[in-house]
């Protein structure tokens, strides 16, 4: 679904410059999806990193973290940790996510595998400087206000003490 948005991206604005997007981790699919991006004409575009040990060194590296899930999430951590870093986030509608992004105000939601949405997102972010620095502003502030290890603590705690009541 990204290299589909990025190479959709690229059609629609031939001569707007594409955002580089770092693929990070490993998996079964890593040589289908290789051989994708150079169906693609999107090599340079799209660079596979392989795993890092340090996620977070990863995170601190891009502008925006996108996470376009089609399937298989319940509450990505990925989410929360970049919006730790203050990072604007684009994730998909699905599962929790919803729970952790608010839409426009600490990060965009989009239809899983809808790829037209997901460049219009991408190149919202991309050119809009100013939203990019308010949705990384509010992701860090979400993140102290409901995520932070404090907060999830004093949950288990109440959640404790009703157990034990």
């Amino acid at each position: 679904v990204l290299i589909d948005a990025i190479a959709k991206m690229k059609v629609q604005q031939p001569s707007a410059r594409l955002p580089l997007v770092l693929i990070e981790g490993e998996g079964e699919k890593e040589e289908f999806l290789k051989g994708y991006v150079r169906e693609k004409n999107l090599d340079g575009v799209i660079i596979f990193i392989g795993p890092e040990q340090n996620v977070f060194n990863f995170m601190n590296a891009v502008d925006i973290m996108v996470l376009p899930s089609i399937a298989q999430e319940d509450f990505p951590n990925v989410v929360i940790e970049a919006m730790s870093l203050g990072k604007p986030v684009i994730a998909s509608s699905i599962a929790g996510t919803p729970e952790q992004i608010t839409h426009m105000r600490d990060g965009l939601l989009v239809e899983p595998g809808n790829s037209e949405e997901l460049a219009r997102a991408i190149g919202t972010l991309a050119h809009d400087s100013e939203l990019r620095q308010v949705l990384a502003s509010n992701a860090r502030e979400k993140f102290r206000e409901c995520f932070s290890a404090q907060k999830a603590v004093a949950s288990y705690e109440r959640i404790y003490e009703k157990l034990t009541a």
